[in-house]
Parts: C-alpha cells; structure tokens; sequence
C-alpha cells in the first residue's frame, strides 16, 4: 500500500483437502442420595461425580494434486479429560 490509503485483497480457494484421524473416549459416571423425612417432608440430598477423557490422533491434511503450499492444517495428539461433581437435592411434600 502507498499514500496511507487502506486497501482489500480478497482470494478465493476453491478445493479440498484430505486428511484422516482418529481417536477414543472413555466416561463413567455415578450418582449417590440418601432420602429421608422431616416433619412429613420427603428430603433427598445427592452427589454426582462424572469423568471423561477423550483422545485424538494427530492429523494432517493434504492435496493429492499439488506440493506442499500452506494451506493444510495439522495438530498433534491431544488428549482432553473432565471431572465434573454436581450437588442437588430433591424436596418434596407427600
């Protein structure tokens, strides 16, 4: 760009890459309460825990028709787990 003016540059791409991954998940889960009664109030308090863990394989893409130009993406393995604890409870009136 000259003189301070701003400018747009558009580029349209128009193709497909290939590429192939793969990957696993594992997750369990459980839920715990106990109910009991006050005053003729049925109370249940309740503890939940849940844990997953999901892996990718790594990735990368390509064009079959053309060397390596720099518009294929690629990542590495990653591996991605949670831990998740939820509280509640449950009041009810009979």
């Amino acid at each position: 760009m000259h003189g301070g003016t701003g400018g747009t540059c558009t580029v349209t791409v128009d193709r497909t890459l290939q590429g192939n991954t793969g990957g696993r998940s594992f997750a369990i889960g459980a839920t715990a309460g106990y109910q009991y009664s006050v005053n003729a109030w049925n109370i249940v308090p309740s503890l939940s825990l849940n844990y997953r863990r999901v892996s990718f394989d790594s990735f990368g893409e390509n064009d079959p028709t053309l060397a390596t130009d720099g518009l294929a993406i690629a990542f590495g393995d990653r591996t991605i787990e949670s831990l998740r604890s939820i509280l509640g409870a449950e009041i009810s009136h009979p």
